[in-house]
């Protein structure tokens, strides 16, 4: 009986052993292996409603009027020491009513909204005052200690002809903030 076990046994092992043979004498075989190093992420917070208010439009009847700034705070918290700066990038809607305010203001995108109005973003961190509108990147110092920056902007509605209707306002803004 030991004997039969082990022919059988034999013949298997020798059975799957061929099939290794059926190929060439090398198979070249590709092996895919991905991964991935990230960045340290910081954690960041804002606003992500925020109201300017309700305005009579006679208030807004000269060109270049704005309406009272609300300010808003980009605040990043948890931050690895090797951070030192933060920088961030808006989008959204530009003013395009008057092309030589795209660069300016962020459109109404409120259905039957106000008209000549738009969004004004601006940093109020100290520096020169830069509009914050479509595509404009903004660079601010991180504490690499406390891991911590906070961002300080405003807000405002602004008319460039000083003849806005009267209607609702809204505006997206996307900021996309990266570390280095």
């Amino acid at each position: 009986m030991k004997f039969i076990t082990y022919i059988l046994f034999s013949c298997g092992l020798i059975l799957s052993g061929n099939n290794a043979f059926a190929f060439d004498d090398h198979s070249d075989l590709t092996v895919n292996i991905t991964g991935a190093i990230v960045a340290p992420v910081c954690s960041v917070t804002i606003d992500n409603k925020i109201t300017l208010g309700t305005w009579a439009k006679d208030s807004l009847s000269t060109a270049g009027a704005t309406t009272e700034t609300v300010p808003v705070d980009i605040v990043i918290s948890k931050c690895p020491n090797s951070i030192t700066e933060a920088t961030a990038t808006f989008s959204g809607t530009a003013y395009s009513a008057d092309p030589s305010f795209s660069d300016v203001l962020y459109a109404n995108s409120a259905a039957k909204g106000a008209s000549d109005v738009g969004l004004q973003l601006y940093n109020m961190d100290g520096k020169d005052v830069i509009n914050l509108a479509n595509e404009t990147t903004y660079s601010f110092p991180v504490d690499s200690e406390a891991g911590t920056a906070t961002f300080k902007m405003g807000a405002r509605l602004y008319t460039p002809h000083g003849s806005p209707t009267a209607g609702d306002f809204e505006a997206t803004i996307t900021v996309d903030v990266t570390y280095k």
